[in-house]
């Protein structure tokens, strides 16, 4: 599960009338409790770690770029032999 999908399971488990909204939106303009504040902004710590895969579940640029040279050098070694 990404970050994305996790937080907006949790908007839905709190019973959270929000469209569109951010934590950081959350935590500044929503009245929360004590529990749904300190789980956002555990949440926001989370997400400032993460990587874009983690997030929304997107391809790590550098993981693709990776496996693009390692598919090139094996093109170019088959076509050496």
């Amino acid at each position: 599960m990404t970050l994305n999908q996790e937080y907006l399971a949790w908007i839905k488990a709190q019973n959270l009338d929000v469209h569109q909204a951010d934590a950081v939106e959350l935590l500044m303009f929503v009245e929360l409790t004590g529990e749904q504040r300190a789980w956002l902004e555990a949440f926001c710590i989370r997400w400032d770690a993460a990587t874009p895969q983690e997030q929304w579940g997107e391809p790590d640029p550098q993981e693709i770029s990776a496996q693009l040279c390692e598919e090139a050098d094996q093109a170019l070694l088959a076509s050496a032999l």
